[in-house]
């Protein structure tokens, strides 16, 4: 092999050797980010989207149910006037 092959043959192998660290670099960091999504309690996105939904739904309801009591006070007062 001449020189300019050898020098080309070492830039192609260099290249996919720093292409594929990179790859590695972003897969343990994709990784890292899907097991924080998933395993941290904290994190909103734990609970699924239903679970979610449910618990919205459960304060909608307290909320109108809260609703027709105050509704209810101010029709007692407005008939007491």
């Amino acid at each position: 092999m001449d020189a300019i092959t050898h020098v080309l043959c070492t830039l192609i192998l260099t290249l996919q050797v720093t292409t594929f660290a990179m790859i590695l670099k972003h897969e343990k960091r994709i990784v890292r980010m899907e097991s924080d999504i998933y395993e941290d309690p904290k994190n909103p996105m734990k609970t699924s989207v239903i679970g979610r939904l449910a618990e919205i739904q459960r304060r909608l309801e307290c909320m109108e149910e809260k609703i027709e009591e105050v509704r209810d006070l101010v029709q007692q007062l407005q008939s007491r006037m």
